[in-house]
């Protein structure tokens, strides 16, 4: 009984209606808030810098609770770590949620999954050069 819960549905047309998400969490998880993090990434644009959390390093934005990154190693790895985020949570409640384009959901996620990767490395580095 509990192996049929967990187990797809002996189905030959391949229906995942039933693994569908709820219309609010589609919109807010899979469009409001890429489009969110797509508005910060701007803004690190035309700002020019990042920030992460300093923890206990040394800031200089908001008392020290933030260390902003102006230099290329860090500003692109951390854009590149937005960018595959807000990919990810698009791929994932987005596409994964309509009939047409789920078939493209894991691809994109994959993708997502590598950016986010190399936006690591890259702002990693920022830190030994």
């Amino acid at each position: 009984m509990l192996g049929n819960y967990f187990t797809q549905y002996d189905d030959p047309r391949g229906d995942t209606s039933w693994l569908k998400d709820s219309t609010l969490k589609m919109v807010l998880v899979g469009y409001l808030i890429p489009i969110g993090i797509l508005a910060v990434v701007i803004g690190n644009f035309i700002i020019g810098e990042v920030a992460w959390p300093a923890g206990r390093l040394s800031g200089n934005v908001c008392d020290g609770y933030f260390q902003t990154y102006g230099d290329l190693w860090h500003f692109i790895g951390t854009i590149m770590m937005k960018l595959g985020f807000a990919g990810a949570l698009f791929s994932w409640y987005a596409l994964a949620n309509h009939s047409r384009t789920e078939r493209w959901a894991h691809v994109c996620l994959l993708s997502s999954i590598v950016i986010i990767v190399v936006g690591m490395v890259l702002h990693s580095i920022g830190f030994f050069v």
